[in-house]
């Protein structure tokens, strides 16, 4: 009896050894847990709708949920100060957009997309200069006139300084030789185009996605647009560079970064299930419905792209 007790103990251990190697090797595994994607700005902006769709795509081939943390603030300075401090495990990334460049040539954080993790690049959208229906003007050309008849009167509606729209209006003015009075909120675009669009200022910069509900209710006209050709859903409005702005032809850039030092097997399970999400039929068709462009870039070319927009924004800023 004692013999037979001695083996069935025995037998036990082996079972719970095999079953907590089981166990530990599951949780090696990377990804095991949810992980947390940050979006610096409000919900319902183009870079929260954009970011919480790929972000839903994605947990089918990675086998787990990811949630979004929306951190907004300062043009999504809050959520690239805030990610450095995260282990980098793989559990928590973060949305990086142009602000990323801008606030690091700045000063407003004190690192650089140099110093977090590279996953993907994922879209690129081109932003538009919109002008409320009740302003003291109806054209582009009879804007120019205006403002520079009336110094610092013509007011237009930015994000935050070091924001995309932000930069886009103050390099206008640069390449005019005008003075805007700077409306700079703490939101998107999206903002700016409701201000815009209730006469609360003359002009705007927002995006496609932000502004084409108030186009259609006939609230706001676009007047020109950044990118290298006319928008596929603007193909009425002129470009920057058609209009002799091109100096100030910046389009937005969303991407995926992490901490710093994460591991390359991690980043490679992320970024390419990232990017199936964003080659997807579904997430494409909402590129093409917001007017954005699909830019899908791996790891290495996202750090590479960012450089390239670094050299295109850090002139603009020193103006």
């Amino acid at each position: 009896m004692k013999k037979i007790s001695k083996f069935f103990m025995l037998f036990l251990v082996f079972t719970l050894i095999a079953a907590c190697g089981a166990g530990c090797k599951k949780q090696d595994i990377y990804p095991s847990k949810p992980i947390t994607f940050m979006i610096g700005f409000d919900p319902g902006t183009g870079a929260d709708v954009s970011g919480r769709l790929l972000a839903s795509l994605a947990e089918k081939d990675l086998g787990v949920s990811v949630n979004i943390l929306n951190k907004p603030g300062t043009s999504g300075a809050v959520s690239y100060k805030e990610i450095m401090g995260y282990e980098p495990d793989g559990y928590t990334i973060v949305q990086g957009t142009l602000t990323l460049l801008t606030h690091d040539l700045m000063g407003t954080i004190d690192h650089s997309f140099r110093d977090m993790t590279p996953i993907m690049t994922y879209q690129t959208e081109a932003s538009a200069i919109l002008m409320s229906a009740s302003a003291p003007f109806s054209s582009f050309g009879e804007m120019v006139s205006y403002a520079k008849e009336h110094p610092g009167e013509v007011t237009i509606a930015t994000s935050s300084s070091g924001g995309v729209t932000n930069i886009i209006a103050n390099a206008v003015a640069n390449a005019l030789g005008i003075e805007f009075n700077i409306i700079a909120g703490t939101g998107g675009g999206a903002d700016c185009c409701t201000q815009c669009a209730g006469g609360h200022t003359n002009l705007a910069i927002g995006s496609f996605a932000e502004s084409q509900a108030h186009i259609d209710a006939g609230n706001l006209i676009a007047l020109g647009v950044t990118g290298s050709k006319r928008a596929s859903v603007w193909p009425d409005v002129p470009t920057f560079a058609e209009l002799g702005i091109e100096a100030a032809n910046v389009e937005q850039i969303r991407g995926v970064f992490g901490p710093p030092d994460m591991k390359e097997e991690d980043v490679k399970i992320l970024q390419d299930a990232l990017m199936k999400a964003a080659n997807s039929p579904e997430f494409l068709e909402n590129v093409e419905k917001t007017g954005a462009t699909s830019t899908v870039l791996d790891a290495k070319q996202t750090g590479e792209t960012f450089e390239t927009f670094e050299k295109i924004i850090a002139p603009i800023l020193e103006n």
